[in-house]
């Protein structure tokens, strides 16, 4: 199998991660539907945003959390610091026009070993 590599600094595509399937269990109470939660994505680099959020789309769950999309930041590769990170929030809508966050974590785009 042969592999190709390239710099960062020479791939002039945007930034993609995929949000598949989120894991675990909410307590609910019985004849209680499971909530429709979104997930926002945010790159960071050096302790400041590199990107404004974007989010998955909409969808009416009933029996677990499965989005299986790509969301693109706009953002491209080249462009990222070495300290690039996802921040990744999942929220749940709590009512009109108002959300409350779930969870969230940080992922580094690359290895922290440069």
């Amino acid at each position: 199998m042969d592999f190709s590599y390239c710099l960062t600094k020479d791939v002039q595509l945007p930034v993609t991660i995929r949000i598949s399937t989120l894991e675990g269990k909410r307590p609910v109470e019985e004849g209680e539907v499971i909530p429709d939660l979104f997930i926002t994505v945010q790159l960071y680099g050096d302790d400041k945003p590199l990107t404004v959020p974007v989010r998955t789309c909409y969808r009416a769950f009933k029996h677990h959390w499965s989005w299986n999309e790509w969301l693109t930041l706009p953002i491209k590769y080249c462009e990222l610091p070495a300290s690039a990170q996802f921040a990744i929030t999942v929220w749940s809508p709590e009512g009109p026009r108002k959300v409350c966050p779930l969870g969230g974590t940080t992922l580094r785009v690359f290895g922290k070993h440069l």
